[in-house]
């Protein structure tokens, strides 16, 4: 029986583990050295499959010449480095939830009741983190180019010329290169994190009552449909 048990919880945390990369797919563009859109470096390379379709394969509600633009603005908010880019989306909200994970108790409760699983533990979670990482980096040219179209669906040429303006400024330099530790502030992990949870509480006394009326239901039908 703890046999079983231990392997539940083992099994549980690597679930919990696997889900993490999540968090990153949502993640907004990231910091950039001080570089007009013309020097900008080019997506990194991903597999044929995941690369960015050519502009005539846009969404048919999307003008080609707000989306060059938007491209442009993108372009300004992705580093030259993609790979550290990465690695500090992950390190940040992946590791914000390694984190918790390592604090969770019943991970604490197996750690304690098994020692010597700590270092395959903590190679899974690395494991996780580098797996994640990649599959990210291949898909970058995919995020890039949703982000430009959704620039792009938002704002009309006239937007999105006074955006680009402004990015290419001294100032709006500043705020592209700054963009990534705004966004991937270890706070707002956590806001995203407790907020999660939160919400998860106030919605269970709705779930357990309709899980309630659902047996109650079922249960009845069972009686009646009985020979």
């Amino acid at each position: 029986m703890q046999i079983a048990r231990n392997s539940k919880i083992l099994f549980g945390i690597s679930l919990l583990a696997l889900a993490t990369p999540v968090w990153a797919q949502d993640s907004a563009p990231a910091e950039t050295p001080a570089e007009t859109p013309a020097e900008a470096a080019p997506a990194a390379e991903a597999p044929a499959a995941d690369a960015a379709p050519a502009t005539d394969a846009l969404p048919a509600d999307i003008d080609p010449a707000r989306f060059a633009i938007a491209e442009q603005i993108v372009a300004l908010t992705i580093p030259n480095d993609r790979a550290a880019w990465v690695n500090q989306m992950m390190d940040v909200y992946a590791g914000t939830r390694m984190n918790a994970l390592r604090e969770n108790d019943e991970t604490k409760q197996l750690l304690r009741r098994f020692p010597q699983m700590r270092r395959p533990f903590e190679e899974f979670l690395a494991a996780v983190l580098d797996a994640a990482g990649d599959v990210l980096l291949e898909r970058l040219p995919a995020l890039q180019r949703a982000s430009a179209i959704g620039y792009a669906r938002t704002y009309d040429v006239n937007a999105l010329n006074a955006i680009l303006g402004f990015m290419q400024t001294p100032n709006g330099l500043v705020y592209a290169q700054h963009l990534n530790e705004v966004a991937l502030a270890p706070e707002l992990a956590e806001w995203q994190q407790n907020i999660e949870q939160a919400i998860e509480a106030a919605g269970l006394p709705a779930a357990q009552e309709y899980m309630r009326a659902a047996q109650s239901i079922i249960a009845k039908d069972t009686d009646q449909n009985e020979p």
